[in-house]
């Protein structure tokens, strides 16, 4: 059970699939994905928060037609208009991570854009004119750095950016501004968590300047053991700074889980205690209906059972997992409309459905090593 290899949008457009969901990279077991964003703003430009219709305009226009001229590696980029993105599209995209929460309600001239590549994709007229994004698989924070850097120099040489000497790169937001990079890693911490240590733990990484939010950034509370862990701010630090502290923070993060996890499945019995636990929540899942908010933590106990060999299936199959299970529980908020809650009910059966096909086909495949 692959994810989707690409998503055929209502106007015709096709989008890949981003490759943290197609392949597994560095440190799997721990770590989902690794993302680096750059905040840019036009110079000369109201920030969207304060600008006219007119002027939202006017600068996402500038910012389409620069990407439509930049090379390398913007070049074939798919660009999509949020007003013409369906409901049912919006809720892959964020679950995909194409698109962040903010940016898929309706606010006049907002465009998504997905390079040739797929790691590299960009949100215009969020909170800021422009956020670049680079997302790989696992820990690989400085290819990240690197390859988002590549697409603003692109852009750099089409369009000036709001830059001041003093504070840097100008963003809406003032802890963006300076450098303007977000580095942030999403990781799997269910041993810490079933061990009660993971505040405890978390604390090292906020002791180094690093923030942790939810699956989905800010306003998404952690569940489930999944964490965002990204630096607190980019103001009077350099890229290099960020992307050594939020490193630091997954490595000493990425060890702690792994010696979680050695001493509640390296006994016997604690093996053994393990593998009934996912039988048993297997077979619930065969028999009953499961809301979006229960299933995020069945997810993770499944994910975990796959990194740790006790359920047949791989690390690339178990993103997907994530991604459904993580976009349901946050849409199914009861502030939301009744419609966007229908939906959030409507995949979680589509993901049961799923794991549901994975047991038949593979039953609990005890002993089976996982593909990372």
């Amino acid at each position: 059970m692959s994810a989707p290899s690409e998503l055929r949008l209502r106007n015709g457009v096709h989008l890949p699939a981003p490759p943290w969901l197609a392949a597994t990279g560095p440190d799997a077991d721990v770590v989902v994905s690794t993302r680096c964003r750059l905040a840019r703003n036009l110079a000369g430009a109201p920030f969207p928060w304060r600008a006219t219709e007119g002027q939202r305009r006017d600068a996402s226009l500038a910012l389409v037609d620069a990407m439509r001229r930049a090379g390398a590696p913007l070049c074939g980029t798919a660009l999509v208009p949020r007003d013409e993105v369906t409901q049912t599209e919006l809720d892959t995209l964020v679950a995909w991570r194409y698109a962040s929460l903010l940016w898929a309600q309706p606010a006049g001239e907002r465009w998504l854009a997905v390079g040739e590549n797929p790691a590299c994709s960009a949100l215009v007229q969020e909170e800021d004119h422009l956020r670049l994004q680079t997302i790989l698989p696992g820990n690989q924070i400085d290819e990240a750095a690197h390859t988002c850097g590549q697409m603003e120099a692109a852009l750099r040489r089409e369009v000036e950016f709001a830059y001041d000497d003093q504070f840097g790169h100008l963003t809406a937001s003032p802890v963006n501004s300076g450098c303007g990079m977000r580095m942030s890693a999403l990781l799997h911490l269910p041993g810490l968590s079933a061990q009660g240590m993971l505040d405890e733990v978390l604390q090292a990484a906020l002791a180094v300047g690093c923030s942790v939010r939810g699956l989905y950034g800010e306003g998404t509370l952690r569940s489930a053991g999944f964490v965002q862990v990204s630096n607190t701010t980019s103001y009077g630090i350099q890229y290099n700074q960020v992307v050594e502290r939020v490193s630091a923070s997954v490595q000493y993060l990425t060890h702690a889980e792994r010696q979680a996890r050695r001493e509640q499945f390296g006994s016997s019995q604690g093996r053994a205690e393990f593998e009934g636990a996912v039988r048993k929540w297997v077979e619930q899942l065969r028999s009953e209906d499961w809301t979006p908010k229960r299933l995020l933590p069945l997810v993770s106990l499944l994910r975990l059972a796959v990194a740790e060999g006790v359920l047949g299936g791989t690390l690339r199959d178990t993103s997907r997992w994530v991604a459904l299970a993580g976009v349901a529980a946050v849409s199914v908020s009861p502030g939301l409309p009744a419609t966007e809650r229908y939906e959030a009910i409507r995949r979680t059966a589509a993901l049961s459905g799923e794991l549901r096909r994975l047991m038949r086909e593979r039953g609990t495949a005890m002993g089976c090593s996982p593909d990372r």
